[in-house]
């Protein structure tokens, strides 16, 4: 770190608990503004409205609270525990020469964040939503070998996974508002964009996201 201390902070990037606290709120606040301004379609606003999901939200960040106490979100990640990350970690950015080597993609949102980011979007990222638990678990375990992070990270890994999976849930409500829907058609008009499947793809992620956060405590690594 000390060699790329002129690195940027990657985007929405976490140096402490409180940054991953306030990026959540930022989320939340969000969702609240586009529903006031009318931004969601009616079947967004009646999953919000039928689930309660700003409310679980809540109650989730409290549990988090209820389990690792009140100090959880004032811890600061030391300069020496900082890492680089790509933000969109995963599969669908890795080619693998043939000789088994792998190539990491997409970097543009890149740059200095917390020792658990890459790890922790892994497992909560949708585009693994699809591998098993076992495998994740190997995943995470083979990172841990060879990351060569200090332990003391590792004891942020379960508060960290909790609340990156709150952080998930409300990422694909975000991408749900006119706004955001108006930008994917413009990104898209050559390929033609599905309105309707996109916000059935996303309610059907923000609703398994949310079935997890409700039941985290079945889903420890």
């Amino acid at each position: 770190v000390s060699q790329g201390a002129e690195l940027l902070p990657a985007q929405m990037a976490v140096f402490s608990m409180k940054n991953l606290r306030e990026n959540i709120q930022k989320r939340i606040d969000t969702i609240k503004d586009d529903l006031s301004k009318e931004r969601f379609s009616p079947s967004v606003c009646s999953f919000l409205q039928e689930h309660q999901s700003l409310d679980q939200v809540q109650k989730a960040l409290t549990r988090v609270e209820e389990l690792y106490g009140p100090s959880v979100f004032t811890h600061v990640f030391p300069d020496e525990d900082i890492r680089i990350s790509s933000v969109d970690f995963g599969p669908h950015n890795t080619l693998f020469e043939t000789d088994g080597r792998a190539i990491y993609l997409d970097f543009e949102n890149a740059g200095r964040d917390y020792p658990l980011r890459t790890v922790v979007d892994v497992i909560n990222h949708q585009k693994t939503e699809q591998i098993s638990l076992e495998l994740k678990k190997a995943f995470v375990q083979r990172y841990r070998d060879q990351a060569k992070l200090p332990q003391h990270v590792w004891e942020w890994f379960e508060p960290m996974r909790r609340l990156g999976l709150i952080e998930w849930h409300l990422l694909h409500l975000n991408h749900l508002s006119s706004t955001k829907l108006a930008q994917m058609k413009f990104a898209l008009a050559n390929d033609g964009f599905d309105e309707a499947g996109f916000i059935e793809l996303k309610l059907g992620l923000a609703q398994r996201t949310l079935d997890a956060m409700i039941n985290v405590q079945a889903w420890k690594f």
